[in-house]
């Protein structure tokens, strides 16, 4: 296996300018080798597989670069001792002021990824089998609809094309989501099914009892710790899910790996495979009322429904106002399937609104068939409220116009 190096700085080194000085550096460090051999640029130990070279790109740089040095040290052996004297050698070359060093090969890397990949991904798929098998079973075939975020159906949305062979005939939308994502489905989402309101009566009504209490602690409880606490909660599935999300980014990121890396994700590997398969296997066990189904709607998805529905009532008054606009030009003009974009564009030609008001029109309209064809969880709930708010004013304004004429 091969460990390379590019060691290389616009100012000279105090003390290794050359080669024969960097080996000399290197071979001085006692602690890095058993048996040392050193002959010209190379340094051998006879007790382990290692082996270092060292040679000087500078004649190969161009001509008005700034470079004083630039050093290129190849270090291979095995595995086993490879591994560890990677770092080992970086310590000591930063120890001796070298500031620009850069990794251009890592083999050992490379194995530890290869290595890697595969048990990260066979837990993704098994979850999201999971996933898909309960979820299917008991909140039908519109399920994504109602678990995944609006963060998640942007996504979703935006990586439909990603996959154009499999998706002819198949739902894939379980396999547009990130591997983060399909954690989070199980470790936060909330119940919306028990309001406050609700919690209030219930407690008026219930006996003064510990059972009782605790019959009403059950009810107000989140999906998350009614359907997922025993097999993942309790497990502290989401600690070690969000542990293995960092590896998987160095992999995805062709990032650079120790042994370490590879014995956590070995671990980990074991410990949530046997997760869910335990939550696999006692599938047959949940059930899920109506109202738990209600209540598997995120806290935000509820929100933008809520906000959605208000909207469109403020869009039916603001359409009204335009007619009104309209019949005050012309009373033959109550042609309301003509729609607010083409309404809109007769009130400017018309000189009844201004540019500004009349792209508002448009934008509103934009948000009307978001909202109409279920693609409004592309917006937060905070914009929502801001676009019923310019809304609402756009209504008052349009209201005085109306008035004053």
């Amino acid at each position: 296996m091969l460990f390379r190096l590019l060691i290389a700085d616009e100012k000279p080194h105090e003390t290794c300018n050359s080669t024969q000085d960097l080996v000399f550096l290197i071979a001085s460090i006692g602690s890095l080798w058993k048996d040392i051999r050193v002959k010209n640029s190379t340094i051998s130990d006879s007790q382990t597989s290692i082996r270092i070279s060292v040679k000087s790109n500078l004649d190969q740089a161009s001509e008005n670069n700034q470079l004083e040095y630039c050093f290129e040290m190849f270090i291979s052996g095995n595995y086993d001792d490879l591994e560890p004297l990677r770092l080992n050698i970086l310590q000591v070359l930063a120890n001796y002021g070298f500031s620009n060093i850069y990794v251009v090969t890592d083999e050992v890397s490379q194995s530890i990824a290869t290595k890697i990949y595969p048990k990260i991904n066979k837990l993704e798929s098994a979850l999201r089998s999971y996933l898909l098998e309960f979820f299917i079973l008991r909140l039908g075939v519109k399920w994504a609809d109602v678990t995944f975020n609006p963060e998640m159906k942007i996504k979703v949305n935006k990586r439909k094309n990603n996959e154009t062979l499999f998706s002819k005939f198949i739902d894939n939308r379980a396999f547009l989501v990130d591997f983060h994502e399909l954690g989070q489905i199980i470790f936060t989402l909330s119940s919306g099914a028990v309001d406050k309101q609700s919690i209030l009566s219930k407690i008026k009504e219930m006996d003064r009892t510990p059972e009782a209490v605790d019959k009403l602690r059950r009810e107000v409880e989140p999906n998350y710790v009614k359907y997922f606490s025993e097999h993942f909660k309790n497990r502290k599935f989401q600690n070690k899910w969000e542990k293995l999300e960092k590896i998987r980014h160095k992999v995805a990121h062709n990032n650079l790996f120790v042994d370490a890396d590879l014995k956590e994700v070995t671990t980990l590997h074991e410990e949530l495979s046997e997760i869910i398969i335990d939550a696999g296997s006692s599938l047959t066990e949940v059930d899920i009322t109506n109202s738990d189904k209600r209540g598997f709607v995120s806290e935000e998805v509820a929100k933008i429904d809520v906000i959605a529905d208000r909207i469109i009532e403020k869009i039916k008054i603001l359409e009204g106002i335009v007619i009104d606009l309209l019949l005050e030009i012309n009373e033959s003009v109550d042609d309301r399937s003509k729609g607010l974009k083409l309404n809109a564009l007769f009130l400017k030609s018309n000189q009844i609104i201004d540019q500004k008001t009349y792209e508002l029109l448009l934008y509103i309209y934009q948000i009307r068939n978001y909202i109409l064809h279920g693609d409004v969880y592309k917006f937060s709930s905070e914009t929502l409220e801001d676009q019923y708010t310019m809304i609402d004013e756009l209504i008052n304004n349009l209201s005085l116009l109306k008035n004053n004429n």
